[in-house]
């Protein structure tokens, strides 16, 4: 039979009421900062570069690209489905059209947000997302239809000469 080894518990200390009073007296230093990223350091000038809208969008569709031809085709839809509003403070309002899309968002924005700092170097970037209504991006047809609707709507000529002509979609 062996012997196991004893592990003795860490002690902590409890500071005595004297060392409480000398300290209740100073003012609170923000140690919050400190607990969260304690190797993080004051952030140099160059880490807030300023970008606009045209640089994010370029970037945000190469991250695109990237994802979807590594497979991940449901993630490349929520990031091309979306509209882009860049705020002052670098914060990049989306809207994602339903629940799924926003889990979806949620499993690469880690990941994603990490891209965006670096290409564009600026590690203020927020990416802040909400659901509700997003707008088609383009117009999709379906039927011949739905062709000639979207072609009447646009030039209004083609109903002049559909007319004209007596020309109707064949079946």
């Amino acid at each position: 039979m062996g012997t196991k080894p004893v592990s003795t518990p860490s002690t902590v200390r409890i500071p005595t009421l004297g060392q409480i009073k000398e300290n209740i007296n100073k003012p609170a230093e923000d140690k919050t900062a400190a607990v969260l990223n304690p190797t993080q350091t004051a952030e140099p000038a160059a880490a807030q570069q300023n970008f606009t809208l045209e640089q994010l969008t370029k970037v945000w569709t190469a991250y695109a690209e990237n994802i979807k031809s590594k497979g991940q085709i449901n993630h490349h839809m929520v990031l091309t489905s979306t509209t882009l509003d860049l705020q002052e403070d670098f914060g990049i309002h989306i809207t994602v059209g339903n629940e799924v899309q926003m889990d979806q968002l949620e499993e690469i924005k880690v990941e994603f947000l990490s891209y965006l700092r670096q290409s564009l170097k600026n590690t203020a970037i927020r990416i802040h997302a909400k659901i509700g209504y997003v707008a088609p991006k383009e117009k999709k047809f379906f039927t011949d239809d739905d062709k000639l609707k979207i072609l009447m709507e646009d030039y209004p000529l083609v109903i002049e000469l559909r007319k004209k002509f007596g020309l109707e979609i064949n079946y």
